[in-house]
């Protein structure tokens, strides 16, 4: 099983880029891409049937579970986001190949998706990776700690601040709030 570290140990890290690093220790960080992740999905309840059907899903994953709460095992439920590069999600959202979308996408001006720098090739930005924040996974912590050790996962996770920049992304999005009577626009005099 995968064990804990102390605080001490968290923040030691071998750099990968700028964004990235590879945790010195086995406890599960916020901003840590657990790649290739199976996990459970319950779709709809088959006619005639009183069970679900599950399918099992194959994806990268990005955690936000808070890492404190994670080290001091605060929680049984881990809090994951899908994540794809810029390449392969143009592929399922034609409107990403706009140039003015992925402006705004790395700007933050898209609240649905955050945009990290690759782990593996920051040069291409093609390979940058887009948080989808409309993908949310919930999973028990221990099965994802045996998820990474029995697959011997290659651990990657965000460093400080741009952990706090997912964080933050992921709390705009979740929290936003349309009203339904803005105030107007200004206008030139």
């Amino acid at each position: 099983m995968v064990g804990s570290r102390n605080s001490s140990q968290q923040t030691k890290t071998k750099p990968m880029n700028a964004w990235w690093s590879t945790p010195d220790g086995t406890a599960l960080v916020q901003g840590e891409l657990i790649r290739n992740f199976d996990f459970p999905r319950l779709d709809s309840i088959p006619t005639g049937s009183d069970r679900p059907e599950m399918k099992i899903i194959k994806a990268d994953c990005i955690i936000l579970t808070q890492s404190c709460d994670l080290e001091n095992r605060k929680v049984n439920e881990v809090l994951l986001c899908k994540c794809y590069s810029l390449r392969a999600i143009c592929e399922i959202h034609q409107h990403y190949k706009d140039i003015k979308m992925r402006e705004d996408i790395r700007k933050g001006n898209v609240y649905a998706c955050c945009m990290l720098t690759s782990p593996d090739n920051d040069e291409d930005p093609e390979e940058n990776l887009i948080v989808d924040f409309k993908s949310v996974v919930s999973v028990s912590r221990e099965y994802l700690m045996q998820f990474i050790e029995i697959n011997n996962v290659e651990r990657v996770c965000l460093v400080s601040p741009y952990t706090e920049y997912l964080s933050q992304a992921f709390a705009k999005f979740f929290m936003r709030v349309a009203l339904p009577v803005g105030i107007e626009s200004f206008k030139k005099k």
